[in-house]
């Protein structure tokens, strides 16, 4: 069967510039995008897909963000924890072992430390660039956040994850961004694009998102 069902998280918030979603479109203009996380419910067992926000961030932003906590401000309330949203599809940390990231930034990263247990699906390219980015792309990488990685499945390419999970390469956002594509039951496939498109417009002015 594969896949039985698909769960979205919402892990909080920041007000980034227009310009960083939908690249050098309306400079200046302040607009709220959302952090999320995806749960996979799967015969080989759940699967999630990101790990959200640093929770640390609730009273330090520069521990969830980094550098970029001075110019991304940050919207997290308690219950946006990775591990609260868990928790209310009855789920534990401790019950996942394998997390797929699509890249590496702190926001999508921010979790990690909470499934030492886990098997990390990323691709080698994005890993080797998160671990030693190139100066004017190093600000999103947060290296405190992968210590707890220590179990690594690194991509080249597409490829299959489990039955009716797919991984799609998709550079741009960074050098290793990987989207994901899910074939559910009733409502067929469905690609999580995460960073690779960030709003229609993007599609509809044929412009990518900024870094």
């Amino acid at each position: 069967m594969g896949v039985r069902a698909l769960y979205m998280m919402d892990c909080g918030g920041g007000e980034f510039d227009y310009g960083v979603l939908v690249a050098l479109q309306r400079p200046g203009e302040k607009v709220i995008s959302p952090f999320s996380a995806c749960l996979l419910d799967t015969d080989d067992g759940p699967i999630l897909i990101e790990t959200g926000v640093n929770p640390d961030g609730l009273k330090d932003p520069y521990a969830a963000a980094g550098e970029r906590a001075r110019d991304v401000k940050i919207f997290l309330k308690e219950e946006d924890d990775i591990r609260y949203r868990l928790q209310e599809i009855g789920l534990k940390p401790t019950d996942i072992r394998t997390v797929i990231l699509s890249h590496m930034h702190w926001d999508h990263a921010g979790g990690c430390k909470f499934f030492p247990q886990a098997t990390f699906v990323i691709q080698k390219a994005e890993y080797r660039f998160a671990l030693y980015p190139d100066s004017p792309f190093r600000k999103p990488y947060l290296r405190s956040l992968y210590e707890g990685m220590e179990n690594l499945d690194l991509r080249e390419g597409d490829g299959e994850v489990v039955p009716g999970v797919w991984l799609i390469f998709t550079p741009g956002h960074t050098p290793g961004h990987q989207s994901v594509l899910v074939s559910l039951p009733e409502s067929g496939k469905i690609l999580l694009a995460f960073d690779a498109m960030n709003t229609w417009m993007n599609m509809e002015l044929k412009v990518p998102g900024g870094v």
